[in-house]
């Protein structure tokens, strides 16, 4: 009897099952990152649609459903953790979508590295302005990267807890800012931000703020690429997308209406 001596392959797959509606609402609304969001881009909007800023961010917020239309129904017609990457490739052919992954991956890379960095820099200086500690900001990217890396190898389902954790942080505080803004002008509250007639130069600067509000929501339909790993993702994965980019519009617009 001739012994079978070929190696066993051991089959790494994606976690079937792993996530909830609620695990892709928190990771849709993590991604989104309203706090970061807002920093780098309400200024640029505001300059370009004036006080009634909030209804630039309205009109992108319609937009992005209309898109994010097209994306949930790709996930119920062919769920794939390729993503776009995937649609585009089904659709178009092999070349369009290898060339959509080369961009998106170089992209994806740019982008996390620049978060990293901002962790880094950022963390360092709230040590030294609050806590008088000088730590330079290399060594905490470093610590930043591990830890994200680790919570990588250790699979979906624990990511997608911490990245839930981490918005229900980044809104305590978000809402706290807003509560103080509204407390401290309470004098002046008014609701001219919602006014058509105050957007300034009319159509040109809503048209100029409408580019700058969509960015905001960049991220938002991240979770498109988590359908395989997601239960009954037909019906999770676009509730989810859909109630959050809700969620994020109204807290962009209260944000920019106390801000105004």
């Amino acid at each position: 009897m001739t012994e079978d001596i070929r190696p066993t392959v051991k089959s790494t797959r994606l976690r079937q099952n792993s996530l909830s509606t609620m695990d892709i609402l928190g990771v849709s609304l993590g991604d989104t990152a309203p706090a970061m969001g807002f920093f780098f881009s309400f200024a640029a909007i505001a300059a370009a649609a004036g006080v009634a800023s909030p209804l630039a961010i309205i009109v992108a917020a319609v937009a992005v459903l209309l898109k994010l239309n097209s994306l949930t129904e790709f996930t119920k017609v062919t769920p794939s953790s390729g993503s776009y990457i995937s649609y585009i490739g089904k659709a178009f052919g092999a070349i369009p979508g290898v060339m959509t992954a080369w961009a998106l991956s170089i992209g994806y890379i740019i982008a996390v590295g620049y978060v990293m960095v901002i962790m880094g820099g950022w963390t360092s200086l709230i040590l030294s302005k609050y806590v008088h500690i000088s730590v330079p900001w290399e060594p905490i990217t470093i610590i930043f990267v591990a830890f994200v890396s680790f919570l990588v190898y250790r699979g979906v389902k624990i990511s997608a807890r911490w990245a839930t954790v981490a918005f229900a942080f980044e809104l305590l505080l978000i809402i706290i800012s807003m509560v103080a803004i509204v407390i401290t002008n309470s004098s002046h509250i008014n609701f001219a931000s919602f006014e058509p007639s105050l957007v300034s130069r009319g159509i040109s600067g809503m048209g100029l703020a409408f580019p700058l509000a969509v960015f905001l929501f960049i991220g938002v339909g991240n979770p498109g690429a988590m359908v395989e790993e997601t239960r009954n993702a037909r019906r999770s994965v676009p509730r989810a997308i859909y109630i959050a980019t809700i969620i994020a519009t109204v807290i962009y617009v209260l944000m920019a209406w106390t801000t105004s």
